[in-house]
């Protein structure tokens, strides 16, 4: 790995899957300091179609930046109930 850069891995929820072809998960090798809308962005989603964002198993925002080694978990909206 270069220096300056963080490979992270992104998993989308099933909500969001059928905006990528079927994609579920992809690794990526971003700049340091990326934050998480960059890398919503790069998978060709638009952020508001993002409502839960989980990194190494926290919820996060969509602005926090990322770090070498993370798991970065995108959902949609998720609705039910009575």
């Amino acid at each position: 790995m270069s220096e300056g850069t963080a490979r992270v891995t992104v998993r989308l929820g099933h909500g969001l899957r059928h905006r990528t072809c079927g994609e579920a998960e992809r690794e990526m090798r971003v700049p340091d300091g990326t934050r998480i809308v960059h890398l919503v962005v790069a998978f060709g989603l638009d952020p508001a179609e993002v409502s839960i964002v989980s990194r190494q198993g926290t919820l996060s925002s969509l602005e926090d930046v990322v770090a070498d080694g993370d798991l970065v978990e995108l959902y949609p909206p998720i609705g039910g109930g009575c």
